[in-house]
This record gives C-alpha cells, sequence and structure tokens, in this order.
C-alpha cells in the first residue's frame, strides 16, 4: 500500500501554508478589533469641555446627555446655555469613507445654528483624513447652518479625499435628522452600469 496521506509532504506542506494563513487573518481581525475598542473609548468623552471651548471660550459646563438628541448644552459660569454639542457617532458610522466611518463634533450656538464642526476620530486612512481637516472651506462648510435646514447645504468634495470628505459631511447631516440623496453615490446603479462589467447582463 502507498503511504498514509498524513505522511505526504506535500499534503504537509499545504496544510503548514493554510494554518500560517488562517493565523495571520486572525492575528489582524485582532488588531482591528483592538483598534475599534480604542475608538469607541475615545468616542465616549469625545464631547469635552476643553473641545466646546474652541467654539465658545466662555464655556464653563457641559449638561449631561439630553435624552431626545443625545447632545450636551453648553454653559457659561452663570449656567447660561451658550449652545449645544454632539457627536455623529454611533448613529451614523454606517456611513463610511475610503476605508472606515469618522465621528464628528457639531457644536450649535443658542439659536441652533452650527458653529462649527471638528473631527474627533475616524477609522479612515490618516492621509486622507489630515487633506480633510486640513481643508478650512470644507470645515466651514455647515458655520451658520440652521439645524433644520442641515440637508439643504452644498458640499463640495474635498480634492484627493473625496469619499473621506463626503462620508463626513453626509454622517452630519444624518445625526442632524436631514435626508438627501448620498452624497458619495448621487446616482443609483444601472443597467447600463452592470453592463460594463457584464456584458450578459439584462436584469438588475
Amino acid at each position: 500500500p502507498g503511504e498514509p496521506f498524513w505522511r505526504s509532504r506535500p499534503l504537509r506542506l499545504h496544510l503548514l501554508r493554510w494554518f500560517i494563513f488562517v493565523a495571520v487573518v486572525a492575528l489582524i481581525h485582532s488588531s482591528h478589533q483592538a483598534r475599534l475598542a480604542r475608538e469607541r473609548a475615545s468616542k465616549s468623552s469625545g464631547v469635552s469641555i476643553e473641545r466646546v471651548q474652541r467654539f465658545f471660550p466662555e464655556a464653563r459646563e457641559i449638561s449631561q446627555p439630553d435624552e431626545e438628541h443625545g447632545g450636551r448644552y453648553v454653559l457659561d459660569e452663570r449656567e447660561n446655555i451658550l449652545g449645544y454639542a454632539l457627536q455623529t457617532s454611533p448613529e451614523s458610522d454606517f456611513i463610511k469613507g475610503y476605508s472606515g466611518p469618522t465621528n464628528t463634533l457639531v457644536v450649535l450656538d443658542a439659536d441652533n445654528r452650527i458653529s462649527g464642526i471638528e473631527v474627533l476620530s475616524s477609522g479612515d486612512t490618516p492621509e486622507h483624513l489630515d487633506s480633510v481637516v486640513d481643508d478650512d472651506v470644507f470645515m466651514r462648510s455647515f458655520d451658520g447652518t440652521a439645524w433644520d435646514s442641515v440637508s439643504e447645504v452644498e458640499v463640495d468634495a474635498v480634492s484627493g479625499a473625496t469619499l473621506t470628505s463626503l462620508a463626513l459631511a453626509e454622517g452630519v447631516i444624518h445625526r442632524l435628522g436631514g435626508s438627501k440623496p448620498s452624497l458619495r453615490f448621487p446616482d443609483s446603479l444601472g443597467l447600463e452600469d452592470a453592463q460594463l462589467c457584464f456584458d450578459d447582463a439584462e436584469t438588475l
């Protein structure tokens, strides 16, 4: 009789390759989960007095999250309301840019108009994110916009970081309850598009 299959050298090499492959995939998955855990931890404390003081220098206190919108009121030393601050995560986490979602701080004044936005964390590539954050025109796209008019804002994508910038904008709009077609993919997929890849395609 021939050699038992488990003693076959080619088979052992093949099994070793598969074992190494599975181990690498497991390590990548573990590393990814650890990164997500760190991001969740940072998101939980994203709305801080230090951050909102960039928009309201006279701010001295922020309230506990309110039940209706999950944001926090910004108060001065006499506990007068200066504005309101919230973050787009986790409500907008399903909106992904080039490689992941972006958690954005949105600060509004006492008249419910946006005073500004700031990126708290992002799953996108650092290069794309840096291009967006460094684009002052884009980062001020929502300034002065009323809460209930946020979906009417015309946002221009950042060159070289189109998906990251438009996903950030979509996240802000969604978080504030706005509704509009996807900024990243405004046109729905048509049969003609599918036929570019599948010559025999007849229906979608």
